[in-house]
Protein backbone atom coordinates (compact mmCIF):
# COMPACT_ATOMS: atom_id res chain seq x y z
CA UNK A 1 0.00 0.00 0.00
CA UNK A 2 1.57 3.48 -0.83
CA UNK A 3 0.50 6.55 0.82
CA UNK A 4 -0.69 9.72 -0.35
CA UNK A 5 0.03 12.90 0.96
CA UNK A 6 -1.96 15.89 -0.14
CA UNK A 7 -2.41 19.72 1.31
CA UNK A 8 -5.47 20.81 0.91
CA UNK A 9 -5.21 24.75 2.23
CA UNK A 10 -3.96 23.62 4.87
CA UNK A 11 -2.04 26.74 7.25
CA UNK A 12 1.38 26.22 6.91
CA UNK A 13 3.01 28.82 9.64
CA UNK A 14 6.74 29.49 10.96
CA UNK A 15 8.59 28.42 7.80
CA UNK A 16 6.79 24.71 7.75
CA UNK A 17 6.65 23.44 4.21
CA UNK A 18 5.26 20.58 3.16
CA UNK A 19 5.70 17.79 0.57
CA UNK A 20 2.86 16.35 -1.44
CA UNK A 21 3.72 12.78 -2.80
CA UNK A 22 1.48 9.64 -4.06
CA UNK A 23 -1.73 10.09 -5.88
CA UNK A 24 -2.35 13.95 -6.35
CA UNK A 25 -5.42 13.21 -8.32
CA UNK A 26 -7.20 11.15 -5.26
CA UNK A 27 -8.46 13.95 -3.70
CA UNK A 28 -10.56 14.18 -6.53
CA UNK A 29 -11.27 10.01 -6.28
CA UNK A 30 -12.48 10.28 -2.80
CA UNK A 31 -13.91 13.80 -2.03
CA UNK A 32 -17.32 12.22 -2.10
CA UNK A 33 -16.51 10.36 1.21
CA UNK A 34 -16.19 13.85 3.74
CA UNK A 35 -14.55 11.51 6.33
CA UNK A 36 -13.22 14.43 8.16
CA UNK A 37 -14.69 17.27 7.77
CA UNK A 38 -11.38 20.48 7.60
CA UNK A 39 -11.13 22.77 10.34
CA UNK A 40 -9.43 26.06 10.26
CA UNK A 41 -5.59 26.10 12.56
CA UNK A 42 -7.20 27.73 15.00
CA UNK A 43 -8.94 24.95 16.11
CA UNK A 44 -6.20 22.87 16.95
CA UNK A 45 -6.00 22.55 20.50
CA UNK A 46 -9.74 21.57 20.67
CA UNK A 47 -9.28 18.76 18.17
CA UNK A 48 -5.68 17.67 20.07
CA UNK A 49 -7.24 18.23 23.05
CA UNK A 50 -7.56 14.15 24.30
CA UNK A 51 -4.78 13.21 21.88
CA UNK A 52 -1.92 11.50 23.10
CA UNK A 53 -0.13 7.91 23.84
CA UNK A 54 -2.16 4.66 24.78
CA UNK A 55 -1.16 2.83 28.06
CA UNK A 56 -1.22 -0.54 26.96
CA UNK A 57 0.24 -3.41 28.18
CA UNK A 58 1.40 -6.67 26.57
CA UNK A 59 -0.42 -9.14 25.99
CA UNK A 60 -3.62 -7.19 27.03
CA UNK A 61 -6.07 -5.16 24.47
CA UNK A 62 -5.41 -1.35 24.63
Amino acid sequence: MKWTWISDGDDLENGATFTPSGDQNLLSKIDHLNLIQPEPSSKVGLLTKFSGALSCNIRRPC
